[in-house]
């Protein structure tokens, strides 16, 4: 199903933010699954840091949004999680994973909170650990605040949620805030210049639903 012209124009918040989900599982959960199967079938975690690291999808192509990480931060992020496998194999849960991850890269120059959050996901999805929060950094920040959630904790647990996004996997979520944060409503119903300009070209099927290029990941 994609977003039409009719569906996303002159609709309440709430609403759009329906129409938006539907729109995300349809075009970009299949491409997100994708990304993280990739990662669950890595021959062993080693490699799996390798890649993750590395920001290279299953094909062997840079991800989009970490294109301008600089290729010596990535290597030294490499080197510092491969020395310490063993303690992200005794990782069970993934908030565990992403603060052992946050320790071991932050003296590294380049590396920021996205990177982070996207390297310890791909690993987690080697070790079946999937987030069990919404993290927030500058991207899902953002998309929270324009929904009128919390912006001023790190994360956000499934009941700080709009019943909206309540029922997806929290990943999901943060995929979401992220992509189409300037298109969000905030909570009251009460458009920004800025969001209502962007609201009205996904209602043009510019940027978003498979109707035009993916909205980027950014933050």
């Amino acid at each position: 199903m994609g977003c039409s012209t009719k569906q996303l124009r002159g609709i309440s918040a709430r609403t759009e933010l329906a129409a938006i989900v539907r729109c995300y599982s349809a075009n970009h959960r299949p491409r997100k699954e994708h990304e993280l199967d990739a990662f669950r079938n890595e021959a062993s975690l080693r490699s799996a840091v390798e890649r993750a690291t590395a920001a290279l999808d299953s094909e062997n192509k840079q991800f989009d949004h970490q294109r301008r990480i600089r290729r010596d931060s990535k290597s030294s992020a490499k080197g510092a999680l491969s020395s310490i496998l063993p303690q992200l194999r005794r990782c069970r849960r993934f908030d565990q994973l992403i603060d052992l991850i946050e320790t071991a890269l932050s003296e590294i120059k380049g590396i920021g909170p996205l990177y982070v959050y996207d390297t310890a996901l791909r690993i987690g999805a080697k070790l079946g650990l999937l987030p069990d929060k919404v993290y927030l950094h500058s991207g899902t920040r953002t998309g929270a605040k324009y929904l009128g959630l919390r912006t001023d904790v790190p994360a956000l647990r499934t009941e700080d949620l709009p019943r909206e996004l309540q029922g997806m996997p929290l990943y999901e979520v943060e995929d979401i805030l992220c992509i189409y944060k300037d298109n969000f409503s905030s909570a009251n119903g009460v458009r920004s210049a800025k969001t209502s300009a962007n609201a009205s070209r996904i209602s043009s099927g510019a940027r978003a639903c498979g109707c035009g290029p993916w909205p980027s990941r950014t933050g």
